[in-house]
């Protein structure tokens, strides 16, 4: 194996890949968004490129934002790692941190790795000054859209630097060319660079990647119950079409019934079809949870809209298709039954455990079934699963600390667990280590998302990716990431030939 030799690259710390250097120089020369896929090496280049801009501008500081603490801690402690320099000229800008201390680390350290809140906080309060930084990292760009501070950040450097290079990295932009435009304008880009697993220059350093979909199927009673609440919705949809408030009942999605929701309060029309909108969207909701989480998810919600007083949850457990739908519920509870994946899922982990040394992570969009998940597979020959979930908004139940997060992933890392159940929280940028498999328990209609997620695995061995889907909605969701990940890959090889103009005007 060969390392990269560089004067501010400690000795045998980077391995010498051809793809990272390629990017790196193309990157040296003008603001670039790199576009590469989880556990490609995105921190790589930008040390890379850092150490070079570090060399060539002596009288420079490098700026890099990162959307959380736990990043932001993560990426010191990278750079650290691989930087030639004084670690103590290394050093994290978060909220956590004294604002006197702040002033202090902008003033003597090189390389600062910061939360976009807080720097935006130092600019504002005039604490920081970017005149003197040579190049600016963001990482996660996808989300410098808005008013996200990523936005405004870019925006002061680019006028203010002596001499700007921004570097943006991101695994995936969307599937949007509106989008891919606002991201290139807000941050300057002026070069799109993409690479992914099949890219020649690439294929010699991953591993190989096998994508399996699970279909699964409802027992009949379990079927019914859906069926039951789907029908419910259904018809909701269609007293909403009838009032000529939706165009068509049999194609209506979740977004434009919330924008339904609004539009109906600002024009105060009748009161029964403000009640049927909210109606209509709590029942998806109930189906969404029934079809791909489960009876207890399912039935703690009927709970809480018992414990609602609206109008629309009244009428929706007036229903006797829903109160059907509860009953079969709680009888399927009795039994034991919670889903069917559930059960497929525990026969493949007991599979795969037979091999002390495998690890799994298994992605779930609900913190309720990460905790089912967890509490199951606890009572599996060999599993030793934990739990990594976000810090829950106001009024949530409390969720994790970022410094039990980090916790969580060095215990996983050290073997102490051997099967990380994850919301979201685990998809962008935490230093997961490799797994054998990864499992989306539930469907994500983000190609960023699903992306995110399979770059967990077929790094330096051969890994595997296993999706399970219910019929209905989350068959559709699969659809749509699927045709959206094609539509993005296509919308930046077309910008990239030159065949398609970025909106950067």
């Amino acid at each position: 194996m060969s390392y990269v030799s560089h004067p501010l690259i400690r000795p045998k710390t980077i391995e010498a890949r051809l793809y990272q250097e390629v990017i790196m120089v193309k990157a040296s020369r003008e603001n670039s968004l790199v576009i590469l896929p989880t556990g490609m090496g995105k921190t790589v280049i930008a040390s890379l490129l850092i150490a070079y801009r570090l060399s060539k501008l002596q009288w420079g500081k490098i700026l890099f934002l990162a959307p959380t603490r736990p990043l932001v801690n993560q990426h010191v402690l990278e750079l650290r790692r691989i930087l030639n320099i004084n670690p103590a000229d290394i050093s994290p800008i978060t909220g956590a941190i004294r604002k006197d201390q702040r002033a202090e680390i902008w003033s003597k350290c090189k390389v600062i790795v910061g939360t976009p809140q807080a720097v935006e906080s130092d600019l504002s309060t005039g604490t920081l000054d970017l005149r003197s930084f040579s190049m600016l990292v963001v990482d996660e760009a996808h989300r410098a859209v808005g008013n996200y501070p990523y936005v405004s950040i870019a925006s002061i450097y680019q006028r203010t630097s002596a001499n700007p290079l921004i570097l943006a990295l991101t695994a995936s932009p969307g599937a949007n060319i509106e989008k891919l435009s606002e991201i290139c304008l807000n941050l300057s880009i002026k070069n799109i660079i993409m690479m992914d697993r099949d890219n020649p220059v690439v294929a010699p350093y991953v591993s190989p990647l096998k994508f399996e979909f699970v279909k699964v199927r409802y027992p009949e009673a379990y079927g019914k119950a859906v069926n039951l609440i789907k029908e419910e919705y259904k018809n909701t949809l269609k007293y909403l079409h009838a009032y000529g408030i939706i165009s068509d009942p049999l194609d209506v999605k979740i977004s434009k019934l919330i924008e339904l929701q609004q539009k109906v309060r600002t024009l105060n029309l009748s009161g029964i079809v403000t009640i049927r909108v909210s109606a209509a969207i709590k029942l998806y909701h109930m189906r969404l949870l029934l079809e791909t989480q489960g009876i207890p998810q399912f039935l703690r919600y009927v709970d809480k809209l018992r414990r609602d007083s609206t109008k629309s949850s009244k009428l929706i457990l007036s229903s006797q298709k829903v109160k059907h739908a509860v009953s079969i519920s709680k009888n399927l509870r009795k039994t034991g039954i919670i889903h069917p994946k559930l059960s497929k899922l525990i026969d493949l982990v007991s599979s795969l455990m037979k091999d002390y040394g495998s690890k799994i992570i298994v992605f779930s969009n609900y913190r309720d079934t990460v905790e089912l998940i967890v509490n199951v597979l606890s009572n599996v020959s060999r599993c030793k699963p934990v739990k990594l979930v976000g810090q829950g908004r106001r009024g949530e139940r409390p969720g994790m600390s970022q410094k039990e997060q980090v916790k969580v992933l060095r215990e996983f890392s050290g073997g102490l667990y051997n099967i990380l159940v994850s919301t979201s929280i685990g998809e962008e940028g935490l230093d997961i280590p490799e797994v054998d498999l990864v499992v989306f328990y539930d469907v994500v209609p983000s190609e960023i998302r699903s992306i995110q997620r399979r770059g967990r695995t077929a790094r330096s061995k051969p890994g595997k990716v296993l999706v399970f889907y219910s019929p209905g909605i989350e068959e559709a969701y699969l659809n749509i990431s699927s045709l959206r990940e094609q539509k993005m890959r296509k919308i930046l090889k077309t910008s990239k030939a030159g065949k398609i103009q970025l909106k950067l005007v």
